[in-house]
């Protein structure tokens, strides 16, 4: 079974394995690296195709990392990735999207993004929670100061001023 896409926009995850890789060309001669992706149960499967152009490669390269494959570190040795089930990538479990998209008027499912394992929303500790907090007000120019009932309100940085929050240009 092919992993399907979500439809409208929305993307659906799978938790997968990497299957195995080949250095392969495009209908219109591109090079790319086809990944296959099989499901940890081993139900579903579905490729990618990370392309090697000077356009994609940045994407391409985060993608390889992101399983474990710096090119750098190996010499740019692309040969190691087009050894099918023998490649080292092959096991390396991660995280994908699948999106559905129209082409040539059929209805195609493509991995439009390749995460490490385990990746996603993460949950923060007090502490990571205050900094994270701290370092966007910090961005944003205000600072947090404590008021008379225990409420939290937002000043200007550097002065006392509250900042009056029809000036925030908040849409909601």
């Amino acid at each position: 079974m092919i992993l399907e896409g979500g439809t409208g926009g929305k993307l659906n995850n799978y938790d997968v394995l990497v299957k195995g890789t080949k250095v392969g060309e495009s209908a219109g001669g591109t090079p790319c690296i086809e990944i296959e992706f099989v499901t940890l149960d081993g139900s579903g499967t579905i490729m990618a195709w990370k392309y090697l152009t000077e356009k994609a490669w940045p994407y391409t390269e985060e993608n390889l990392k992101d399983l474990g494959w710096d090119a750098a570190e190996r010499g740019y040795n692309f040969e190691e990735l087009n050894t099918d089930d023998q490649s080292p990538l092959a096991g390396v479990a991660c995280r994908i999207a699948v999106e559905q998209e129209e082409y040539q008027g059929k209805t195609k499912h493509r991995v439009k993004f390749i995460n490490r394992a385990g990746s996603g929303r993460a949950t923060l500790d007090d502490t990571q929670v205050s900094g994270t907090l701290d370092a966007f007000r910090k961005k944003i120019g205000v600072t947090k100061r404590a008021v008379a009932g225990g409420v939290k309100v937002a000043y200007a940085a550097g002065t006392e001023k509250p900042v009056n929050e029809s000036d925030l240009n908040i849409p909601f």
